[in-house]
């Protein structure tokens, strides 16, 4: 099972974060805060590549530029390598809600 997260940081929710979360809820049938045997999603803090908002972690990688038309793709494929292997995902934004 991959551990998911979509940044929850404030350049990532202006650039399409809920949008993206809605997308992988949908395509691996889950919901908020959820896993299946596939994958365990969730939000988590800022990742620190704001440049490429929206991001999302893959286990200790990341998808940079996310886009909800992709994302499944992506996370099946696991993401880019990153030099940070500190991100800590357990870290996890509250204030969005329920999707």
């Amino acid at each position: 099972m991959k551990k998911v997260r979509v940044c929850n940081g404030r350049w990532c929710q202006e650039h399409g974060a809920k949008k993206l979360y809605k997308a992988i809820k949908q395509a691996f049938g889950l919901k908020f805060r959820s896993k299946n045997d596939s994958i365990d999603l969730d939000y988590c803090n800022c990742l620190g590549y704001c440049s490429s908002a929206p991001n999302v972690g893959v286990e200790d990688n990341i998808i940079f530029n996310a886009d909800p038309k992709t994302i499944k793709q992506d996370i099946e494929d696991g993401g880019e390598e990153t030099e940070k292997k500190d991100i800590n995902f357990n870290e996890i934004d509250n204030f969005l809600g329920d999707m």
